[in-house]
Parts: structure tokens; sequence; C-alpha cells
């Protein structure tokens, strides 16, 4: 089996450093998909996550086919190539530091909201007893 490198991966990055960016981007797209399914999930008390989290990475072969050019900066599947930063998306402003604050920015936002997730009952619990009791906001 052969692998093939960009001649633009070879000019950019040596090859420990590709390996290493690349091993990144790819684990912090698969916590962010991870994320989006846990809080799918735990907010639905259904496999709805799930669905989300898949329609995301099929949704990237749309990008890369049918979609404007722009759509790659949303795309947490298409941010993991080290190729689309030195090809025609970097008139977008789609480079490695997009990618890592795209992928910083998302972990975080989705980490808390994932926090919160797990206090929803406890809310919904808290605001119906207050409503039972009489009591209102």
């Amino acid at each position: 089996m052969e692998l093939s490198v960009s001649q633009n991966i070879i000019r950019q990055y040596e090859p420990a450093n590709a390996l290493v960016i690349s091993i990144l981007l790819e684990f912090s797209c698969i916590l962010c998909i991870g994320l989006i399914i846990y809080f799918g999930n735990k907010m639905t008390a259904k496999s709805v996550g799930t669905f989300i989290g898949t329609l995301i990475a099929v949704l990237d072969i749309c990008v890369s086919n049918d979609w404007l050019d722009w759509a790659y900066g949303f795309s947490p599947v298409s941010l993991t190539q080290l190729e689309l930063f030195h090809g025609f998306a970097s008139k977008w402003g789609i480079n490695l530091a997009y990618a890592e604050k795209f992928f910083m920015i998302a972990t975080v936002s989705l980490g808390v909201l994932c926090v919160a997730a797990n206090y929803k009952e406890k809310v919904i619990s808290r605001i119906s007893r207050r409503h039972i009791h009489g009591r209102q906001m």
C-alpha cells in the first residue's frame, strides 16, 4: 500500500511536525463530535446526539463535493486536513491558526454545555417544585 503526501505539506512542515499537528487536529475533531453526541443524547434522553454527530461527518462529504469554499470553516472533519490550509481555503482565512481557535472555542463551549446538561433534571425539578408549592420566580 502506498500513501501519498501532498507537496504542499512536504514544503510547509517537517514530517514529525506534520504528524503531531495531524494527530492533535484529529483528536480535537473527535472530541468535538463526541461532545456534540453526548450533549444531544443527554438533553433529549434519546440518541439524537448520535444522529447529529453522524450528520456532521456525512455533511463533510457535501462540503468537499458541492458547497462553497467558505463552508470548510465550519466542518470539523475538513479542518483536520493539513492540505486544506495551503490551498483554496486560505483565501477565506482558513488556516492552521483558524483551526486551532475553532477547536478550542468549540471544545470549551461544548464542554460547558455538557456540564450544564448534567444538571438539567435538577434545575427542572426545582422549578417544578416551586410551581407546585405556589412559589413562582
